[in-house]
């Protein structure tokens, strides 16, 4: 049975569960899937969106995008885009790749932003192909990543989570539009699912990867803002939110059972340092199993 945390915790986070066992995770798809046709299902309804899927490896960890780490302040879309494109030059010198944006935005690129935003030179075409290479390269970026497959959301919650006693990870489930449409007022944050189709690094299509970004406009013009604030207004008709938090203890069992269906740091990665991780895994598990190598020891919370 999964517990309840919350229907809406502080942060406006809808429908917080808490797992005893890893295993509640595919109860909890099918619960969020029936709820999607439920939303379908109604009189009057237009498009119900896909789900997309996140895993973080700290429960407590809020959703914020690198750029929101970095800078810990408002930014504005105009002086983003003045970053990117100060950089560009030497990016595309050193990687002999070339990206086509304008040299300044224009106030129709600014208003686009709040009707079209992936017609907005950064968001839409070649603009939106350098910022998924930027963040997949770890350059501070607007865009927070998920992926289509709840699975690979489970691997990336466990990969690099620290086994500490009565911790968690977590999974969140977000779907953009909930059969009604989507609106807000003035002033208020709103978040946009960019898509997932657009040439960039192959890991993004190993990994079934899509972007958000979350816009809202203040007297400096349109700027980012952290899609937690959506989420806080808690409406019930657009931009609905789910979040499993998984005991870390579960974490060999978790990663075990991924790799058997091939879902690891190499198949994902594809590079050397993740068939490192993943032959380090198994054979480390194999040691456990053999009585070679002691099983790994839980932390202590603030050890």
């Amino acid at each position: 049975m999964l517990g309840v945390v919350s229907d809406t915790t502080a942060e406006g986070l809808v429908d917080e569960r808490e797992a005893k066992k890893w295993e509640e995770f595919e109860p909890w798809l099918q619960e969020i899937e029936r709820k999607r046709q439920s939303l379908a299902g109604r009189d009057h309804t237009t498009v119900v969106s896909r789900p997309l899927y996140r895993g973080q490896s700290n429960s407590q960890w809020k959703l914020l995008t690198t750029l929101e780490r970095h800078f810990r302040t408002t930014i504005t879309v105009g002086q983003y885009f003045w970053l990117v494109r100060a950089a560009k030059p030497f990016i595309e010198t050193l990687t002999e790749r070339r990206w086509n944006l304008p040299d300044e935005l224009t106030t129709q690129d600014e208003e686009m932003l709040g009707i079209f935003p992936t017609k907005h030179p950064l968001f839409g075409g070649e603009g939106y192909e350098y910022l998924t290479y930027l963040r997949h390269h770890g350059f501070p970026s607007p865009l927070l990543d998920w992926s289509l497959s709840p699975y690979l959301a489970l691997f990336f919650a466990f990969n690099d989570a620290e086994e500490i006693a009565g911790g968690h990870v977590s999974v969140f489930s977000f779907v953009e539009y909930a059969g009604r449409g989507k609106g807000r007022s003035g002033g208020q944050a709103g978040i946009h699912e960019l898509g997932g189709y657009t040439r960039s690094h192959p890991r993004h299509f190993l990994q079934q990867g899509g972007y958000t970004v979350c816009l809202k406009e203040n007297d400096a013009g349109i700027c980012f803002a952290e899609h937690e604030e959506v989420f806080a207004r808690a409406d019930g008709e657009q931009d609905l939110l789910w979040k499993l938090n998984i005991p870390t203890s579960e974490r060999r069992r978790v990663l075990n059972h991924l790799d058997r269906h091939n879902i690891n740091a190499h198949s994902l990665f594809a590079n050397e340092e993740g068939l490192a991780r993943t032959i380090a895994f198994r054979e480390i598990e194999a040691g456990i199993a053999k009585g070679i190598l002691p099983a790994p020891v839980q932390a202590k919370r603030g050890v």
